[in-house]
This record gives C-alpha cells, structure tokens and sequence, in this order.
C-alpha cells in the first residue's frame, strides 16, 4: 500500500487504527491519549453504587466540633460545543485549545494555553471579572479581548484566533477542517496529563475530527504544528464536556441554618458566594447557584448527622448534571470526630455518561483536625492525580478549606 496515495482523512483513519491496535513502539505514548471505555460495567455500576448503604457507619466519639457544614471537595464543569485544539513546537508551549462555551451572555471563547513541561494551562477569555469567574478552579487568568473570525461553511470549520497569552506574547492561531461528524464510540477521553497539578479531570467525548491545516504565531514568528508520527498535523476540533475535582483553598461560614457563604482568595481580595441549604429526600441538599453552573452537595441526615453522598456541577443550559461524583456509602459527618479511618469507593460521571472514573476515598481525624484522602484508580489519566483535604475547625460557625494534590 502507498501510504501517500491515500486521501487525506484516509491517512487519518488508518493512523488511528495503528494507534489502536498498539502498532509500533513509538506509538505507544500517543495511544494513551485515544479514549476508553467506561471503568465499571453498567451491571458492576449498579451493584456497587446502588444507594442502598445510607449511613456512613462510623462510631462517632464527641460532640461537633462545628455547627458549619462542610464541604470537602471542589466540584466544577464545563461544556463545550466546539473546541479547537493543536499543539504547537513553541519551547515554552504545549496544547492550545480555543474553546466555545454557551453563556447566558451569549457564546463565549475560551484560549487555553498548556505549559510546556508541567502542563499547567492559562485561561485568556473577553469574561468581565474573569478571576471572579468559576472560583473553584484554580487556573492562572488573563482578561483580554480575544478577538475570532469565523469563516466557516456548511462543510468545513475555519477559524483565525488573536489574542495576548498569560507571556504577553500577540498570539495568531488559524484552523481549517472538515465540520465534526465523526461519533466516539468511546467517549472516556484522556487528558494527556494536562492540569495534573490542579485538578481530577474526567472527559466525555462524543464527537471528535482531524484538522486538516492549523498554524500558530507567537509575536510574529510562526511555530510550526507538531505531528502524530510525523505524518498527520496534530490538530482537531472536537465536543466535549470536562469535569472534576479541584485543588484550592476557601472558607465556609455558616450565616444562618439555610444560608452558608465560601470565601476564595482571588490575588488581594475573596470570590465570595452565598449558598442555601434545603430539604430533599432523607436528607438537605447545599447548593451554590451561578449564572454558569448550579453546584449541589447531597447529605443523608441520620439522627442530625450530615453525612455527604454525592455532589455535581450543572451547566445552565443542560437539564442533566454535567459533573457528579458518587460514593458507594455516604462519608462520616466531619464536623465530629469518629474513630479509626473510614473507607469507600467513590465514581466519577460526566456529561452523558457514567462511571469514567474511579478511585478510594479515606477520612479520619488527625491532630484535632479532620481529614479526606481521594485515591483515585483508574483511568491513568484520574490516577496520577491523589488529593488531600485538610479542614480547619476555625469556630462555631467557620472552617478553613485546604485541598492539596499528594504524591
């Protein structure tokens, strides 16, 4: 076979079909990043987390330390409809994504800019108060008035994008592509170790295309598009909805028994947020409500013990979660000391799908304080990323968020 006889996307359907049949050593690296299947079975799913376990069955050895309810994780989501995304061979870059996120303002574009190295990413977006904005991820931002020029057509994506990184370097990106059409048929996408440091990411995936032709330019000089094996130009346009845990540090104060305020540093001032507490099924539900996204914290209430069975992250626009974690039994109500160390299995959905993440979560009391430890299992992409909460029991009403990745 020609391999340069063949058309185009030819050539980009057979190198995908290399990568997943594990063809050639070299290739190994790059077939991390083709997504997987869901982690549990819908018959293992529903077998484990099946809700019937409704007390974390801990024995609880002193009174409360706090009447504040707290919160130990930081749940957070995204969708996007269209996203863009190459690498570049910049020395001090990695992936850009130029992403298209749906506001109640209107659409808005996200440049995501991934150091090269840690891959830590930038956010540059046209969002006043933009480090006000979704303060329970803990990226580095950078207003700017991102400029896009849309010259698509009913058959083919193609995009110029301008914009100042977090640097100050002028950024010029160009994409040009067929419209995405191409469907997943697994849809747990991997995270090609970007934000490792900040955050526990699950992807869903639906639909994702090759890019035909994508070029970048940092202060006027072009950087040429890294290729997959050399052959293909490594970039795509594709759907997606992220979602997950993330590091950080906030206050909770508890303002009346329906009425909690968080606090997040934001450089020399605080994002503060108001939530409501309310009643649900066997149970009170602590949620904080955006113009973006809803966040939601599910308590059983078991003889006055708040103990946390789930939480999730709701887009504004979507009648379904858009992030949730579950545990297979609710966690001990922190805010009393219990002991010995508590165990469950907790599982990660995202967008329309279940079960793409997976993992242990611990808690105990340690020097007065309590702890939780998230050990995630699988995918790799979850479970290079372990966190640590550690709570400090400011007062009566008050207590002192600290996530942490541990390794």
């Amino acid at each position: 076979m020609n391999f340069k006889s063949l058309s185009y996307h030819s050539r980009c359907s057979f190198l995908i079909l290399l990568l997943s049949m594990g063809f050639l050593s070299a290739c190994k690296n790059i077939s991390k990043m083709l997504p997987k299947k869901a982690v549990l079975s819908k018959k293992t799913r529903a077998r484990v987390f099946n809700n019937q376990v409704t007390t974390a069955g801990v024995q609880y050895t002193d009174k409360a330390k706090t009447s504040c309810p707290i919160l130990p994780l930081q749940v957070w989501a995204a969708t996007y409809d269209l996203d863009i995304v190459m690498v570049s061979k910049h020395q001090a870059w990695n992936m850009h994504e130029f992403a298209r996120v749906a506001t109640p303002q209107g659409a808005v574009w996200l440049m995501k800019d991934a150091r090269e190295g840690s891959l830590d990413q930038c956010l540059i977006a046209d969002i006043p108060d933009l480090d006000f904005w979704l303060p329970e991820l803990p990226v580095q931002r950078k207003y700017y008035p991102v400029r896009v020029e849309d010259k698509s057509t009913s058959k083919l994506l193609q995009f110029n994008f301008a914009y100042e990184n977090i640097l100050g370097e002028q950024v010029k990106a160009s994409y040009k592509g067929k419209r995405i059409k191409t469907k997943m048929k697994k849809r747990n996408g991997s995270t090609m170790g970007h934000s490792q440091n900040h955050a526990m990411v699950v992807l869903d995936l639906p639909y994702r295309d090759f890019g035909k032709k994508a070029s970048m330019q940092f202060d006027g000089k072009t950087h040429k598009i890294q290729k997959l094996l050399g052959i293909v130009p490594f970039c795509m346009a594709l759907q997606q909805t992220q979602g997950g845990l993330s590091i950080g540090e906030f206050n909770i104060k508890q303002l009346s028994d329906k009425l909690l305020q968080t606090s997040h540093p934001i450089k020399d001032t605080f994002a503060v947020q108001e939530w409501n507490k309310y009643p649900v099924d066997n149970g009170f539900c602590i949620e904080q409500k955006g113009d973006f996204r809803t966040l939601r914290y599910f308590f059983s209430d078991t003889l006055g013990k708040l103990e946390l069975k789930a939480a999730s992250a709701q887009q504004w626009n979507y009648t379904n979660e858009s992030f949730r974690i579950e545990f297979e039994r609710p966690l001990p109500d922190l805010r009393y000391p219990f002991q010995d160390t508590f165990q469950t299995k907790f599982v990660l959905d995202i967008g329309e799908q279940k079960s793409h993440g997976l993992g242990t979560v611990q808690a105990y009391w340690e020097n007065d304080s309590p702890v939780l430890k998230l050990l995630p299992e699988r995918p790799w992409w979850v479970a290079d990323r372990p966190m640590q909460t550690h709570i400090d029991i400011i007062n009566e009403s008050e207590v002192k968020i600290q996530i942490q990745r541990i390794h």
